[in-house]
């Protein structure tokens, strides 16, 4: 609210947060840097970091590889996040999963104070495959309090800018120590063990279940080789507007 008097202005609330300063609590969203390569060979198996910070999970009869691109949506970006399936699966089983996840570590979560502040998430997306994606959100210090989202990919290869608010949550919980206080999960295919179950509603934080962590995904992006993936500008801040990046 801003109310003005003569030629005093004063600023009552901003985005119900700081005005000043960084706001985002991700670490290099813009996916710029790449220590353990820029092209990387992934199987179905692997567990690794792609661009710094970022890391993918797999347990698939696929293979894709992780680039560090110079796709991007705009000037304001260098580099996105590509995942290029290079084996393709078409049938996954009911345990088969392929995510993309970035770990924010506790002590980097006090500005949310235990998520009794709303957060927003916005992020750039694009791939040739269209449809619904999961994105979940995981409090590995509150028994895996987790929020379980969906965001939908409407034009094929087209870079989107996809923005998810977060409300507050009363039973939220952050340890102050260095372990993840908060893991962010892009889902890019899930068998039914991960899939069957609901979203949050209001995209609200609830008890964990297995069926819901990737209630929202509802595309395999192992189902061909043509397929393609790509994220860059991952921004979280406290409050319900998003900033720009």
């Amino acid at each position: 609210g801003i109310e003005a008097s003569g030629i005093g202005i004063t600023c009552a609330n901003i985005n119900g947060a700081q005005v000043g300063g960084p706001r985002n609590i991700i670490i290099k969203g813009a996916m710029n840097i790449a220590e353990r390569g820029t092209s990387i060979a992934i199987t179905g198996s692997s567990n690794v970091y792609t661009a710094d910070r970022f890391f993918t999970e797999n347990n698939h009869d696929g293979a894709w590889t992780f680039t560090q691109s110079s796709d991007v949506p705009d000037n304001k970006f260098k580099n996105s996040l590509k995942v290029d399936v290079t084996t393709a699966d078409t049938s996954l089983s009911s345990a088969q999963y392929c995510q993309i996840q970035h770990r924010i570590e506790a002590k980097n979560l006090h500005a949310v104070e235990n998520f009794r502040q709303p957060v927003t998430f916005s992020f750039w997306v694009r791939s040739n495959k269209t449809g619904n994606y999961s994105f979940t959100l995981q409090q590995p210090d509150n028994s895996n309090r987790q929020m379980s989202g969906q965001y939908t990919i409407n034009a094929a290869n087209t870079w989107e800018k996809k923005i998810i608010t977060v409300p507050a949550d009363s039973s939220g919980l952050v340890n102050n120590d260095n372990g993840s206080g908060l893991i962010v999960t892009w889902g890019l295919a899930y068998g039914s063990n991960y899939n069957s179950g609901s979203l949050s509603t209001n995209n609200a934080f609830k008890t964990y279940a297995t069926t819901d962590f990737g209630a929202g995904q509802e595309v395999n992006i192992l189902d061909s080789t043509s397929n393609e993936w790509y994220l860059t500008g991952v921004h979280m801040e406290v409050g319900t507007q998003a900033t720009d990046f």
